[in-house]
């Protein structure tokens, strides 16, 4: 029905949510759910037979990925900047691929000829090579870098395991959800929470739901299990819901560092509260999780759920 591989191999960049966007609709139509998507692009699945004034949860994840958007194109090569947070010492010798799947190469001078092979070049002075002035790419095209998901035994390795790991999780939690849970994948965390704040503020989803439970990764070791974020940033979980989680047998609590998630949003609306999925070398070509840790988050939040 929805394989991971596939979920990760969808573009995703933030404002640019399209193609990652139909895969999860289509998976949450055959899961048996109604969908809408409001006005900024966020995907929000209902229980087919629920009317609104019983929805009592919602339980979110963010579609979209870090990545690199076109500036300005001169023959074959193109000016960018970074779409979300990169770290230019990542850029150097990549491939990157197009939302109309055109192959660039972010290259460097061979070190031989480079005055200082050491220092780390700014994004602004890096170029896309698409070997072509005659190239299917234009001003304000977005870009993810092309590298391949596998797996190593428990180990999943991809470019966007942030934060397309939760919405998998979502997907899993949606096949045994309680009738008052809605669901809702969002657009543009990585570019300031955008999504988040477009649905509690702009739809009358905010007057129906009382807890918020938000699924993203978290800087812990893989390996650990799923992590509560008890603050992070300007974000502090409601007392209710860790208490809720205690009570289904979390064991693992973590306070971030810095890498608030749209929970911070939602913290204003209603009771609200982070679930992490422990992660390594996130906002690069490769980043890494644990399936037993999703695995063992999806059952955690399922019996929050019906806790609740």
């Amino acid at each position: 029905m929805f394989k991971l591989d596939e979920l990760h191999e969808a573009h995703g960049v933030s404002g640019n949510e399209n193609e990652v966007r139909t895969y999860i609709k289509e998976a949450a139509t055959e899961l048996g759910y109604r969908v809408k998507i409001d006005h900024i692009g966020n995907l929000i699945c209902y229980p087919i037979d629920s009317l609104d004034w019983e929805l009592q949860t919602l339980v979110t994840a963010h579609m979209d990925e870090v990545g690199l958007m076109i500036t300005e194109i001169k023959g074959e090569k193109a000016k960018f900047t970074t779409v979300g947070r990169i770290d230019p010492r990542n850029l150097p010798s990549t491939v990157w691929t197009s939302c109309s799947g055109v192959k660039g190469v972010i290259g460097l001078p061979a070190p031989h000829i480079t005055k200082d092979a050491n220092s780390v070049v700014k994004v602004e002075d890096l170029r896309l090579d698409f070997g072509d002035d005659d190239i299917d790419v234009e001003v304000g095209d977005t870009l993810v870098m092309d590298s391949c998901s596998f797996t190593s035994g428990d180990s999943f390795f991809a470019r966007n395991v942030d934060n397309r790991i939760g919405c998998y999780a979502l997907l899993k939690l949606m096949e045994n959800a309680p009738p008052d849970t809605v669901f809702a994948f969002l657009v543009r965390e990585e570019v300031g929470l955008k999504g988040i704040s477009a649905l509690f503020n702009t739809l009358v989803i905010a007057d129906q739901i009382r807890d918020h439970i938000n699924i993203d990764v978290c800087l812990e070791k893989p390996g650990v299990g799923p992590c509560v974020v008890l603050k992070d940033g300007g974000y502090l979980a409601s007392r209710d819901l860790i208490e809720h989680f205690k009570e289904a047998g979390a064991h693992e609590f973590t306070v971030g560092l810095g890498g608030t998630s749209d929970h911070a949003v939602s913290q204003v609306f209603c009771n609200s509260i982070g679930v992490g999925i422990p992660s390594s070398y996130i906002h690069s070509g490769v980043g890494k999780i644990n399936l037993k840790d999703v695995d063992k988050t999806v059952a955690l939040v399922t019996e929050v759920l019906y806790h609740l």
